[in-house]
């Protein structure tokens, strides 16, 4: 298990994480469809359109890890949602739709000395298979495809938010998510993080979704 950026990942599953936590209790709303004009961002990325489908450490497109939020773009659309918690949180978050297709799910930064969440992208969850690596791993990619392409893979779990994650040195701030259903065992953790075998999961597994922290 590599060790950069575990932190990180930790810290990030418990305040934003990549569907949220997984309290019974979560109740999500829709708020606003935003429809706010940002140009200094958009002239920004104007010369960036042969590099719209690609996914790097940074972000995808216009939308980067860092970058103030909300913000609109004539290809996309961006509701914003909140979600309720038991301790009486709320988390806003938002997602991003292309026409009527929902292409990723961004949650901002939070600020703990202030306690509460920015007004910048924190995390990015990419849902459409239009966007890929440089390598072309992306959403609907099989594990097999994946540890052909980057050998020096690790795949674990993290009770903190119930992700399988597969991801490669070669991406240190990027996770390829697995569905549960296709690890064959039941799960046995004593630890945050704990490493799965690769041949513990179904061979036909594939990529449902990638995040960018």
């Amino acid at each position: 298990m590599k060790k950069t950026g575990i932190i990180l990942v930790i810290i990030a599953l418990i305040t934003v994480g990549c569907g949220g936590r997984t309290n019974n209790n979560k109740q999500v709303k829709t708020d606003i469809i935003v429809s706010l004009e940002d140009s200094t961002f958009q002239n920004q990325n104007q010369n960036q359109t042969n590099k719209e489908f690609l996914i790097t450490e940074n972000g995808v497109d216009i939308f980067f890890i860092g970058k103030q939020i909300p913000f609109n773009d004539e290809k996309y659309s961006i509701v914003k949602e909140l979600e309720f918690f038991e301790e009486g949180i709320e988390e806003p978050i938002y997602i991003v739709f292309k026409k009527e297709q929902k292409m990723f799910q961004i949650r901002p930064e939070y600020d703990y000395d202030t306690e509460q969440f920015t007004d910048k992208i924190g995390s990015i969850t990419v849902f459409s298979d239009e966007f890929k690596t440089a390598e072309g791993i992306g959403i609907g990619s099989s594990i097999e495809n994946f540890i052909n392409i980057y050998p020096d893979f690790t795949t674990w779990y993290t009770y903190l938010g119930g992700l399988y994650v597969i991801d490669t040195e070669q991406y240190k701030r990027l996770q390829f998510l697995l569905d549960e259903k296709d690890y064959l065992k039941k799960i046995e953790f004593d630890s945050d993080l704990t490493e799965l075998k690769i041949s513990d999961f179904k061979s036909h597994a594939k990529i449902k979704k990638i995040r960018i922290y």
